[in-house]
């Protein structure tokens, strides 16, 4: 009985420490190997120590504008760190993240309907489990939901739950070195397909304050960062985003600039044609006194 009972606390004992050696294991591939998130990339060494902008959003961030063409016109560094569902929770954790890692003097937050949430959004948030145990994104986390106590003190359990997210394949492509493709590009990715059929979109805003957001203009504020926040295009718009000016400064509204289907991948998204024009009169809006001559 004895024999079992050692035997049961050795497998017992070898399995923690596994899992311990395994969380060790895949938490210090995001922050030293190949970045293939924007989150490690921010944190990695090639990141530059100085930028004059960079652009935060969701998807409508990421595939809209192309720091390439701004600096080809400008002259002007800026990354587009844009990360897909992203949320006012992960817009404000990537914009720590910036701030800590980088000199910004310009930041650009792409803003529509996820003014309306005030929770961290369950696909997007995925991506910054792995840094958990960081003092900013806890403390930001756990506010929302204890769950987060479970991933930060359950060794290897966030890696178990999300692993087709952040589990065995992505990290060993990061030991393989496979970083992502975003980077060459400057955080900007291509959509190349056409929407075939056009729809009418319609999306309440709530009128009402986000603390959130005055969080995230507060940090601006506080680290002397011009602030500016907008809405891109939209087929068929038929969202009022009117409402954003009360509580966002230097808020524009580029939801109608563009009107044309075949620059669209889908209701929400442009494609690359419509990226580069987007890009254009973004230039055009916010660098036209800083273009190359």
């Amino acid at each position: 009985m004895k024999k079992l009972g050692r035997y049961i606390a050795s497998l017992l004992l070898i399995s923690i420490l596994s899992l311990y050696g395994l969380d060790y294991i895949f938490t210090k591939s995001y922050y030293d190997g190949v970045p293939r998130t924007k989150i490690s990339w921010v944190q990695s060494q090639s990141f530059p120590d100085s930028l004059d902008y960079v652009l935060l959003g969701s998807s409508r961030c990421i595939n809209h504008l192309q720091p390439e063409l701004i600096t080809k016109t400008t002259n002007k560094k800026g990354l587009n760190l844009g990360y897909a569902s992203s949320g006012p929770v992960e817009i404000k954790l990537m914009l720590y993240e910036v701030i800590r890692n980088s000199n910004v003097k310009k930041v650009f937050i792409q803003v529509d309907y996820i003014f309306n949430q005030t929770q961290p959004d369950v696909l997007a948030i995925v991506g910054w489990l792995p840094f958990i145990k960081e003092k900013k994104v806890y403390s930001e986390l756990i506010k929302y939901d204890n769950k987060y106590r479970l991933f930060k003190f359950i060794p290897f359990y966030r890696y178990q739950l999300f692993d087709p997210k952040i589990g065995v394949r992505n990290v060993s492509l990061i030991y393989l070195g496979k970083q992502g493709d975003f980077i060459s590009s400057k955080g900007y990715i291509p959509i190349n397909r056409t929407m075939k059929k056009g729809t009418v979109f319609n999306k309440a805003i709530n009128d009402k304050e986000n603390k959130i957001f005055n969080e995230i203009i507060e940090i601006c504020l506080k680290n002397d960062i011009e602030l500016h926040f907008f809405t891109s295009p939209i087929y068929n718009n038929r969202s009022d985003f009117g409402t954003l000016n009360k509580y966002l400064p230097n808020f524009k509204d580029f939801s109608n600039s563009i009107s044309e289907r075949n620059l669209f991948s889908d209701a929400t998204h442009l494609n690359h044609q419509g990226a580069s024009l987007f890009t254009e009169i973004f230039i055009e809006t916010y660098f036209k006194q800083t273009k190359s001559q």
